[in-house]
């Protein structure tokens, strides 16, 4: 009777305990690649005619990033990927002469740029390429660029200098366009693994902007390229106790008769299978707390009633 009480006991405080099970989660500052990275704007505008002008800068800074792998204790074939800040820089200034200036036309510079970049609904999705490497690409639409710091200046038929902090220019990429991040494990510390990680993340969107009356287009498109490093677990199952490459009720059962320690362990890992490579993991859909409950509820049960027999 002592025994049934004591499942019944554990079985209530994992009940209580389970809204809590974190997933695992890794927060990292990709560095721009200064070399690599670069901004293409074209500006155009109307003095009668079109005319417009094209400059190219490279970029530099810093994009902040949260991954959320869950709970596969490997690289599951999607993940939670959420952009939480940027500062990212052109390293000289965009310069364009549209028309001819001073009389029929103006010259555009802007100044001491930096923009921001978050989710726009977030998370954004990875989803895992079949490649060989740890590869995921990911809908860059879901980020949103935004041109809230430095100043533009217009000098010739029109003068006017726009605050961007005040008059900030906003874009995201179209839907389907695609970037990517690739994972390469390096090395250990500890229990967890070192994860290099390199985004490559396009930038293309068409922004108007008011200068003083004069409509000036910003057709900007480029690509950032950036690199971090950060910890991630990438153990595998502990808590299969059968071991049949699933954590399920039938290891619950079995660890709170011979190893009640790893029942948190249990916990985490319920409904995920074993690390089957270092790359790719068996991955289970874990039930909604409500469901969990009742299915341990029944083996509990069921245990409860083969001891009175």
């Amino acid at each position: 009777m002592t025994a049934n009480f004591q499942s019944l006991s554990i079985l209530s405080a994992f009940l209580v305990s389970i809204l809590a099970t974190s997933a695992s989660a890794a927060d990292t500052v990709f560095t721009i690649d200064e070399q690599q990275s670069s901004l293409t704007i074209e500006a155009s505008t109307e003095f009668g005619f079109t005319f417009s002008d094209t400059d190219t800068q490279m970029l530099g800074g810093t994009i902040d990033a949260t991954f959320d792998f869950g709970n596969a204790g490997g690289f599951p074939t999607t993940a939670d990927f959420t952009v939480t800040g940027a500062e990212v820089s052109p390293l000289s200034s965009f310069l364009f002469t549209l028309g001819s200036p001073p009389n029929f036309g103006v010259n555009v510079s802007v100044n001491d740029a930096v923009a921001d970049v978050t989710t726009l609904t977030p998370p954004a999705t990875l989803t895992m390429l079949p490649t060989g490497a740890i590869r995921y690409e990911f809908d860059a639409s879901a980020f949103i660029i935004t041109l809230n710091q430095g100043t533009v200046v217009s000098t010739g038929a029109v003068n006017d200098t726009i605050d961007l902090a005040d008059t900030p220019v906003i874009g995201n990429a179209s839907p389907g366009t695609l970037g990517q991040i690739t994972f390469t494990p390096n090395g250990m510390s500890g229990s967890l693994t070192m994860i290099d990680a390199f985004l490559e993340l396009p930038v293309q969107f068409i922004e108007d902007v008011d200068v003083d009356g004069q409509i000036v287009t910003l057709d900007v498109e480029g690509d950032i390229f950036a690199n971090s490093s950060f910890l991630l677990d990438l153990t595998g199952s502990t808590a299969d106790t059968e071991p049949d490459g699933d954590v399920d009720g039938a290891d619950f059962l079995s660890l709170q008769v011979n190893n009640p320690s790893l029942i948190p362990t249990w916990q985490t890992e319920y409904g995920q299978g074993a690390l089957v490579s270092s790359v790719y993991s068996s991955t289970g859909a874990v039930p909604e707390p409500t469901s969990l409950a009742l299915l341990l509820l029944a083996a509990v049960m069921s245990q409860v009633g083969r001891n009175k027999l």
